[in-house]
């Protein structure tokens, strides 16, 4: 009975959104995993850093593709990246090019992705209304995070079964698939730009939190066809993303607390395998083992949100850093595999609660008509936490050792839970900011 009351079940544009996303990610990871692998055997190991490198860096231009979602019709955007993500992977898998056009192909598809996230996001509290926004990302949540996790394996699988073309060939298909679901006429009534909107009292968020949710009826969805002008460029409109990210006291709290935890939490990253090696003297395959505790944790946790109605976001938040910290303390101070892979569990929990949370204070918080920029703002910030990750995690590791880097990691994360929860909580507690003036298409 309870799963009969879920947005999966209820609500048909928001079922075809969720199927879309979780078949994107599947596919994304299935030919992820099966181009570094071919690539590893065909040019080495130096051609997956550079692959990695391809598949990150456009992630980096966040903020300026995520403002095409506050110019641009977002259903259309959305069909449009779909359809040409499809185009790249086709092409990959047709011609099979070298190593130049494969970096290319793939960075320019990995920006594809970035353009069309935050405009998804956008569209959220449209299909379901703020009062089931948090049910809806718990929910999304699971079905990304899912689709992160068995995409490895599945690449792997489906690679050794067939070869790289059939691969990338259902990779294709999965966007195609997305991009169909999409241009469903149900979604045409929740796309386009919104005006922004005073903000309104909704259950779970109190008066003067400076949550601000859209102008309509708690538990409708918002149907808002405004088509405001857009600024002048789309650098004006980035520029007034950027400036709500800024002047926005519980987005600019939960922006560097992303930034502060994923600095930390990507050390994880850089330490697990060799903990698991030379500290723990496990095998190859239980050092993978320990890496789908984490993908498993993050995937199961947001079900866990997925029942309830509504809930208080910076809570969630607060325990999903207390997650992710003590999960990853408890690794460090493991004797044993066992209790090594539940510590990482704990920390992959920590991690879909944060995205959780995350993205219902932005989308509660930021003006409904600068989401996208303040989403392709926001969430540069943790592929730019990585590379500083990543920076000093190798240097870090040789000086300390694999144990005392996570223990790093996770002290880390707790101390940014220690000062950003109050920070958080007194920015919730301000007045929510006056909307932003934008002007209707005449």
């Amino acid at each position: 009975m309870l799963l009969r009351n879920t947005l999966l079940a209820t609500n048909p544009t928001f079922r075809r959104y969720w199927l879309g996303r979780f078949g994107s990610y599947a596919g994304d990871q299935i030919a992820r995993t099966a181009l570094l692998i071919a690539v590893f055997d065909r040019y080495g190991p130096r051609a997956v850093g550079w692959m990695l490198l391809a598949s990150t860096a456009p992630r980096l231009l966040g903020p300026v593709l995520g403002a095409l979602a506050d110019r641009f019709d977002q259903r259309r955007l959305m069909v449009g990246c779909d359809a040409a993500q499809a185009a790249v992977y086709l092409i990959l898998a047709l011609l099979v090019p070298s190593l130049p056009a494969i970096l290319v192909l793939t960075a320019v598809g990995t920006g594809l992705a970035t353009a069309f996230t935050p405009a998804g996001r956008c569209l959220v509290p449209r299909m379901v209304g703020m009062d089931r926004l948090p049910a809806a990302n718990a929910q999304l949540a699971t079905a990304v995070n899912t689709g992160i996790a068995a995409g490895p394996a599945l690449g792997g699988l489906l690679l050794a079964a067939t070869d790289l073309r059939v691969t990338l060939l259902v990779n294709a298909a999965t966007f195609v698939l997305s991009a169909v679901l999409l241009a469903a006429p149900g979604f045409r009534a929740v796309s386009g730009r919104v005006a922004s909107v005073p903000a309104i009292d909704s259950p779970g968020v109190p008066a003067g939190s400076g949550l601000a949710p859209a102008a309509v009826p708690p538990g409708s969805a918002v149907v808002a066809t405004a088509h405001p002008v857009p600024d002048a460029s789309v650098l004006g409109d980035l520029r007034a993303g950027l400036r709500v990210v800024w002047s926005t006291p519980a987005v600019r709290v939960v922006s560097f607390t992303l930034l502060v935890s994923v600095v930390f939490a990507a050390l994880d990253n850089v330490a697990v395998v060799p903990f698991g090696r030379g500290v723990l003297h496990a095998s190859d395959a239980l050092v993978g083992i320990l890496g789908t505790g984490y993908g498993v944790g993050m995937a199961a946790a947001p079900m866990l949100l997925v029942l309830r109605r509504d809930f208080r976001p910076e809570r969630v938040l607060a325990v999903a850093l207390l997650g992710f910290g003590a999960g990853t303390v408890l690794t460090a101070c493991a004797p044993m595999l066992g209790l090594a892979l539940l510590g990482q569990a704990l920390a992959g929990a920590g991690n879909g609660w944060q995205n959780v949370a995350t993205d219902t204070l932005i989308q509660r918080g930021a003006p409904q008509g600068r989401l996208g920029a303040v989403f392709g703002t926001v969430y540069t910030a943790p592929y730019a936490a990585e590379v500083l990750a990543y920076a000093v995690g190798g240097p870090l590791l040789a000086m300390m050792g694999a144990r005392w880097v996570l223990a790093v990691a996770g002290t880390g994360v707790l101390a940014t839970l220690v000062v950003g929860y109050p920070a958080l909580v007194r920015a919730l507690n301000r007045p929510a900011p006056a909307a932003e003036p934008l002007a209707s298409r005449t």
